[in-house]
């Protein structure tokens, strides 16, 4: 099958663009990695596949590769990794629409507590 690059609507539940992705990975599954990276393995020739994003959208320099854990409870640890992040007096995180309380910040991890008075839906 096709590769495809697709747009969601903002509350992420429609598509609003679509389009085959032009790289032909031609391998039989395609993994995703962090930052939105992709790679797969082709058996035929004995190598790995890799696409990585670019996008023009970003204005900064800033780049998050993970975020551990991917789903936690209200006041538990959470650890952002990274690139060109900044320091503890010039970053926040917000989750939810809550200040997360920050930790430490360094170039390249961010870690901090989840907010506690996040709405239950969250």
């Amino acid at each position: 099958g096709e590769t495809r690059r697709v747009v969601l609507s903002e509350d992420g539940m429609s598509v609003e663009q679509e389009e085959i992705f032009a790289n032909d990975f031609g391998v039989l599954e395609i993994c995703l990695g962090p930052g939105g990276t992709m790679f797969g393995a082709d058996y035929s020739n004995n190598v790995v596949k890799v696409a990585i994003p670019s996008d023009s959208a970003v204005s900064s320099n800033v780049a998050v590769y993970e975020i551990i854990p991917w789903r936690a409870r209200p006041g538990a640890r959470f650890i952002i990794g990274g690139e060109n992040f900044g320091d503890m007096g010039s970053t926040t995180v917000t989750i939810g629409g809550e200040l997360a309380a920050l930790e430490n910040v360094t170039s390249k991890r961010i870690t901090g507590l989840i907010p506690t008075n996040l709405p239950a839906s969250q």
